[in-house]
């Protein structure tokens, strides 16, 4: 619908012109690029620049330019396949970074390790399956007792990964307290007690456009202290590293998203929780968020179909299993942005932020 629109506009445009020449004389554009004279319909570049994104109004006044003729009362355009002001801008490009500077931050000799018999189909969280998840808590105002309100995972001996939505209330000056680097478990077996360790800075994607689009959902925590992972109920989560795991095509496999987030009895749970889901294709998401939110093609991940996150899941993982240092790990390829307002919803996919997209940004912005 958009998309036609557009190009109702330009023919519109382009109609208010009277030139010339006829179909399939040479022509020449505002930019002095040679073309052809033809109809809109058949210039491929015209056509393609449409269909990227909205136009602006230079653009669409450049389009009024290229008008050089009718062919019976339909408008014909210098179509030139070297105009530079034709072609779309450039899509998103994922950057490969199997030869960072910072990759050695990582710890991939102990990231992401499982034991085999709790590899696939039991929705159980077992003890310490899952030693990379934080819990990060904060207070609405100065004074008031701290609860936990977002999930996030451990990614090296300093670092926390996260959704920005999570620091949204920065900009009403609430200040963060401090970020739970165990699991909790039940009662009756339990690992260690959690570990509370202070925040020593925040890392915001300088591009997050916040609540009212939930692009660059993904921010960095810096702990004060370094983490101690001498026991097995604390570990770091596996990375995607390397273009064939960054932009792996994962449409149709179930993935695992886990949190304490608000369950379906509208209550944050006590122990951790986790469920698979399966991943949508982004022509599918796009289209089921067309009058709501713009989803990016390489940037995000869609899941639904089934029960999904929820409130408080905010900045968990969606993970999936992989190659990793010679063995098979759980590597973290999504965090959890946005989805449906009322839990469960299986009309509306929940939407993550594809870490494959930004690795780059995450070793550009960690340090020793």
């Amino acid at each position: 619908m958009i998309r036609l629109s557009f190009t109702c506009a330009v023919l519109a445009l382009l109609a208010g012109h009277l030139d010339a020449l006829q179909m399939r004389e040479e022509c020449v554009t505002p930019n002095s690029s040679r073309g052809t004279c033809i109809e809109v319909k058949d210039c491929t570049p015209l056509l393609d620049l449409l269909k990227a994104k909205p136009l602006s109004q230079a653009q669409l006044e450049y389009l009024r330019k290229l008008q050089c003729g009718f062919n019976d009362r339909k408008p014909l355009v210098c179509c030139s396949q070297q105009d530079p002001e034709l072609k779309p801008p450039d899509a998103e490009v994922v950057e490969d970074v199997s030869s960072h500077r910072n990759l050695p931050l990582l710890r991939n000799d102990i990231c992401g390790q499982f034991s085999d018999d709790r590899l696939i189909g039991r929705l159980t969280v077992y003890l310490n399956e899952m030693p990379w998840m934080a819990l990060i808590a904060y207070s609405e105002s100065k004074g008031n007792e701290s609860t936990f309100r977002c999930g996030g995972t451990i990614i090296n001996d300093f670092y926390i990964l996260t959704a920005a939505h999570c620091f949204d209330y920065l900009k009403n000056g609430i200040r963060p307290i401090d970020c739970e680097e165990e699991e909790f478990m039940d009662m009756k077996s339990c690992a260690p007690e959690p570990e509370d360790i202070p925040i020593a800075q925040m890392v915001v994607h300088p591009q997050y456009t916040g609540k009212s689009g939930l692009q660059n959902d993904i921010a960095l925590i810096r702990l004060t202290s370094q983490i101690n992972f001498s026991s097995d109920s604390v570990r770091p989560v596996c990375l995607p590293i390397g273009l064939s795991v960054q932009e792996q095509n994962l449409v149709g496999k179930w993935l695992t998203v886990a949190g304490w987030g608000v369950t379906e009895k509208y209550t944050s749970s006590r122990v951790l929780l986790k469920g698979n889901v399966p991943v949508k294709s982004n022509a599918e998401c796009e289209q089921l968020y067309k009058n709501q939110l713009q989803i990016s093609n390489t940037s995000q991940l869609c899941t639904g179909g089934v029960r999904d996150t929820c409130n408080r899941d905010s900045g968990g993982p969606l993970t999936y299993y992989g190659p990793m240092e010679g063995s098979l790990r759980v590597i973290q390829h999504g965090i959890v942005s946005f989805g449906p307002q009322t839990c469960g919803n299986t009309e509306l996919p929940a939407v993550y932020t594809r870490v494959g997209y930004y690795m780059k940004w995450i070793l550009d912005n960690i340090s020793s």
